[in-house]
């Protein structure tokens, strides 16, 4: 039952993820073009949201798998989600204790998840920050901005 609880937090958890990765990368892209169609706004805002936009890139891939490669045939290191349904998929319907198979994956997943997390959470930080300077600028505001 433990095994279950902790399994059911950390898909809670990383579906969360999941669901931040996705609007954060939306957000950029709406922040890099606001750059661009704002007058006065730093050139130098345009390279940070560039470099956010490789990580989070670089990111995508721990958390989905690199499809690039895997539909070329390739190898590729099992991703976040992977190691995570990989566990909840064969712990359904099954009444034992958890193999160490399943303990392990999970650990896996849950030590990625806490790694990946931290760097989307700074990235979304670093956005949140300029989102503020552009709008203080004059540039458009976002889906979830309020004017004061």
């Amino acid at each position: 039952l433990a095994f279950q609880k902790e399994l059911r937090e950390s898909r809670r958890n990383i579906r969360a993820l999941n669901n931040y990765y996705n609007s954060l990368n939306t957000k950029l892209i709406t922040l890099k073009s606001n750059t661009r169609n704002t007058p006065g706004v730093p050139v130098d805002s345009l390279n940070e949201i560039s470099s956010w936009q490789k990580e989070m890139a670089q990111l995508g891939i721990k958390i989905n798998g690199d499809k690039s490669l895997a539909k070329r045939a390739f190898e590729t290191f099992p991703s976040l989600n992977q190691f995570l349904g990989t566990v909840a998929w064969s712990s359904y319907n099954y009444t034992g204790a958890p193999t160490a198979g399943q303990k392990k994956k999970l650990a896996t997943a849950n030590k990625m998840y806490k790694g990946i997390h931290e760097q989307v959470k700074s990235i979304g930080t670093k956005t949140q920050e300029l989102q503020s300077k552009l709008e203080a600028l004059g540039a458009p505001y976002l889906e979830d901005s309020l004017p004061e």
